[in-house]
């Protein structure tokens, strides 16, 4: 996606033409490229897509959580008062399956990382004084 908008930053084209680009990745849902017709009582009627072969937009997910990215440095300065730690993912999902829960429900299936690619992530951002100190070392 960020190499799709820095392609369309430097080309110089309309906005439509990025929305366009952006529609062809699966798991992108693009508003202005769909007519929704509703009934009166505001209910949808019918959903038109507005851009041939996207008809639907296809769900996107990591299947396998543990060959997946992971970020070793973080976007915002290291800052001691406030940043004296990392943010890591560890799962995405829920395992407990509460029905009233829609991000619990939407984002399945539950995909946790492994002890083993915690441990490299953490030894990667941390300095070796802390991991030291870390209560998962081993």
């Amino acid at each position: 996606m960020c190499s799709t908008y820095l392609k369309w930053k430097t080309s110089g084209a309309l906005k439509a033409a990025l929305l366009d680009q952006l529609a062809d990745i699966n798991g992108i849902y693009v508003p202005s490229l769909f007519q929704i017709d509703y009934h009166p009582d505001g209910s949808v009627r019918y959903i038109t897509s507005t851009k041939q072969g996207y008809e639907k937009v296809v769900k996107r997910y990591v299947r396998n959580f543990d060959a997946a990215h992971f970020c070793t440095s973080s976007i915002v300065p290291f800052m001691q008062v406030i940043h004296d730690r990392i943010s890591l993912e560890i799962a995405r999902g829920c395992s407990r399956g509460c029905r009233f829960c829609m991000a619990g429900m939407i984002y399945r299936p539950v995909r946790e990382r492994s002890v083993q690619k915690i441990l490299e992530s953490l030894k990667q951002r941390l300095p070796a004084p802390a991991m030291k100190s870390c209560h998962l070392h081993r």
